[in-house]
């Protein structure tokens, strides 16, 4: 045999070597370095050739499969107590690892997701170079970011993906400072557990982008949004469902605790039907995992004089905000109108927004995993509960109100508005008195409704003990200027 079809001989049976070894394939969110959710029965899947029997081992579970006619398959993998480095290993019968993943950590994983400020690097917070340079003492934190992306359909795995990356210097300095401050304080608690962060945000986007065509068709109320949609042609980021079908459809099989959601900048101007549109993407998510009591934690924006916007679109957009806190279960709030920078609508200080987010994990979650000597997290502002008349004053009554108190004792408690049935509101006098908020009314107005924090530079001065800013909030149910507008 000459020289020439000897090599054309070695050449072709290592080409058939290569195919027979890469017919194992697994979704790109498998990797090294991954973090799987502990004490789940994670699904394991992916494509082989049909018919062919494959073994999963992960560390001393091995479990056994053969793929369908169409050379799909899964297998459902006990992950167990928080640990690692492990292996997961996928091969066919009889053969050698064909797949093989390390340094993989059981833990808690975190979704974390939404627009601009979701995405805000590392690179950008206080004090960055620092805060990166420290991110060497985190390894156990993992992080996994998607690439921007939209799709009409939804997608089977991510398109373009970078991690999973152990947390360091060079891999967190374009990650979410909101996750990877999040992530942080997690780790601070209980270093013995490992977190990860999977990162899906998409800058200047809506609430409808994120949401799938299923959920926004489950309520008659976007129907005209949907209409007016369906009749444009334009690739528009905004479109209903095409970062659902890129970003979060990918993600149907993968098991994670709960979700950070950091969005609502692209709603703005419409927050009378954000009320609405907020739970229902909430519902959407729950039931697209299969997990009705998904924590769903989120932040509420900042203030900020938006260009093009009257000054009471902003509130209305914290009230729809505010209304998802009181009218949905299993979710989490964070005030941030202490962190603004008036002028800019991306708040620096990202890591108190992560340390209040962790804050609530820790107080709702992890509570009894903490050590015994370290206190119940105080995890919210105060949050407006009640109203009543006392003679011509008006009591309010506040949640999370231990220590409530103006940020300012020297300063008055700005801020409140009462209104009579001519729907007219004019500010009103507020002290803060045995843990409640009195008001003193202008003596030609007889009350019927109070606002707190109505206008978009507003910044909260009533805070409670742990320092941490109530909300804005109305007790009224007057139209609103963003009534009847859904697109």
């Amino acid at each position: 045999m000459s020289t020439v079809r000897v090599v054309a001989l070695i050449v072709f049976l290592l080409s058939v070597v290569g195919q027979c070894r890469a017919d194992i394939s697994l979704p790109s969110i498998f990797s090294d370095n991954m973090v799987l959710q502990r004490e789940t029965q994670t699904k394991i899947y992916g494509t082989a050739e049909p018919r062919q029997k494959l073994t999963v081992q992960f560390g001393e579970v091995i479990l056994k499969t053969t793929t369908g006619a169409d050379g799909n398959w899964s297998v459902m993998l006990p992950t167990g107590k928080a640990g690692g480095p492990f292996e997961l290993i996928v091969a066919a019968a009889e053969s050698e690892p064909q797949v093989k993943f390390s340094n993989v950590m059981v833990g808690e994983v975190w979704l974390c997701a939404g627009e601009s400020n979701m995405r805000w690097p590392v690179s950008k917070v206080l004090n960055a170079g620092r805060e990166i340079e420290n991110s060497i003492e985190f390894p156990n934190v993992r992080l996994l970011r998607a690439e921007e992306k939209t799709s009409r359909l939804p997608l089977p795995q991510f398109e373009e993906i970078i991690g999973w990356n152990v947390c360091s210097p060079e891999t967190v300095e374009d990650f979410s400072g909101v996750g990877y401050f999040f992530a942080r304080e997690l780790s601070k608690s209980f270093p013995e557990i490992p977190v990860g962060l999977i990162m899906t945000t998409h800058d200047g986007t809506a609430c409808e982008a994120w949401t799938s065509r299923q959920g926004l068709e489950a309520t008659t109320r976007f129907k005209p949004m949907l209409d007016y949609w369906d009749g444009r042609e334009d690739e528009s980021q905004n479109r209903p469902n095409v970062l659902f079908n890129a970003m979060i459809a990918p993600l149907k099989d993968f098991q994670f605790r709960g979700v950070l959601w950091y969005q609502g900048e692209s709603n703005n101007g419409r927050g009378e039907q954000y009320a609405e549109l907020f739970p229902a993407m909430i519902a959407d998510w729950r039931q697209f995992f299969q997990s009705p009591e998904m924590p769903f934690y989120f932040v509420q924006l900042s203030p900020y004089r938006y260009e093009q916007k009257t000054p009471e679109s902003l509130p209305e957009l914290w009230d729809a905000q505010l209304k998802t806190l009181n009218r949905v279960k299993h979710v989490g709030m964070v005030v941030t109108t202490d962190l603004a920078i008036l002028t800019e609508p991306n708040p620096k200080n990202k890591q108190e927004v992560g340390r209040r987010l962790a804050n609530i994990a820790l107080g709702n979650i992890y509570q009894e995993q903490l050590p015994t000597d370290q206190p119940p997290q105080v995890h919210s502002g105060p949050t407006f509960e009640s109203m009543e008349m006392s003679g011509e004053k008006i009591r309010l009554t506040f949640s999370n109100a231990a220590g409530l108190k103006a940020r300012s004792p020297d300063e008055p408690l700005s801020g409140f508005q009462v209104a009579g049935d001519d729907q007219e509101f004019v500010p009103a006098t507020a002290t803060v008195v045995e843990g409640l908020v009195e008001l003193d009314c202008p003596a030609e107005i007889t009350p019927v409704a109070v606002r707190f924090g109505w206008a978009d530079t507003f910044v909260s001065p009533l805070i409670n003990a742990a320092g941490l800013p109530a909300s804005a909030f109305r007790t009224d149910d007057f139209p609103l200027l963003s009534e009847g507008k859904d697109f």
